[in-house]
């Protein structure tokens, strides 16, 4: 019968593998056998991995009655928890000074609220378009959007377009007032993120694949996982893989405050989609 089917497994470095999936009378790619055992009624439950590398490249099933898996495509989405700092469900209408303490480039009105696209684990029927070259920039007050050290901080962002003309997305983190605060600057349409402290960089990294039309998820974690770290990095929401090869880092602890802030330039003729500004565990 040979491969009838596989599994999408996701890995402890965060990146998607797919483990491809054998009937019990056949016999996967020879290895060295792992055997990962599943106690249930049946004598005989259970599957056995298979790997040569550490990771499990093949999985047989090994049951005599309940021998078949589900496909990928039947099963829902595995999302995580999340808290939202803003899901954008009053934007643009929230865009005010009473909320915010720097206001740039009409947000109130460069937004526009879209029922679509939004990411398979965002915030559903609210994502916010940003359709023109004026740049727009929410800058919160002290309590309105804050995420303080030991968060990881998430926004998905769909990009239309790969043109040089503009294409950005920026996240104020770590801010005692916008002249005081680190950035996660994605620079799209110029193939490059920077970690940023105030308009220097910290340090940078090259997109190596620019997927248009689905969205990327920007994560940062300011000194979460670590008291003295922060990184920064750009995923792939469809298959999790980082679309900067890896997450990137640094130590510097010059800002310590917990106001949070969007910037968003898109080229006009390709919009940008941004849904869930959000820390996650």
């Amino acid at each position: 019968m040979g491969q009838i089917g596989e599994i999408k497994a996701r890995k402890s470095d965060g990146t998607i593998v797919s483990i491809p999936v054998w009937d019990n009378a056949d016999s996967p790619p020879a290895g060295t056998y792992k055997y990962l055992r599943v106690k249930s009624d049946e004598a005989t439950a259970g599957f056995v991995g298979m790997s040569t590398t550490g990771d499990i490249p093949a999985v047989k099933i090994n049951h005599p009655v309940h021998g078949v898996l589900m496909p990928v495509s039947a099963l829902g989405p595995s999302c995580p928890s999340y808290t939202l700092i803003d899901g954008f469900a009053s934007s643009p209408g929230n865009f005010i000074g009473a909320n915010f303490s720097n206001l740039y480039g009409s947000p109130g009105t460069n937004f526009t609220q879209v029922a679509s696209p939004v990411p398979t684990c965002g915030e559903s029927g609210q994502s916010l378009e940003h359709a023109t070259t004026t740049a727009s920039t929410c800058f919160s007050n002290a309590s309105y959007w804050t995420a303080g050290p030991g968060s990881t901080i998430e926004l998905f962002a769909q990009f239309s377009g790969t043109g040089t003309n503009y294409n950005i997305v920026l996240i104020y983190f770590g801010a005692t007032s916008i002249g005081n605060t680190y950035r996660a600057f994605i620079d799209w349409g110029n193939s490059i993120v920077k970690l940023q402290k105030g308009g220097s960089d910290l340090i940078t990294a090259a997109i190596t694949s620019r997927p248009t039309g689905q969205f990327c998820n920007i994560v940062i974690d300011y000194r979460d996982s670590s008291a003295s770290d922060m990184t920064v990095d750009l995923l792939d929401d469809v298959n999790g893989t980082s679309l900067i090869g890896g997450p990137i880092s640094s130590n510097d602890t010059t800002h310590t405050g917990d106001r949070v802030g969007l910037y968003v330039k898109s080229s006009g003729a390709d919009p940008i989609y941004v849904n869930a500004l959000r820390t996650v565990p």
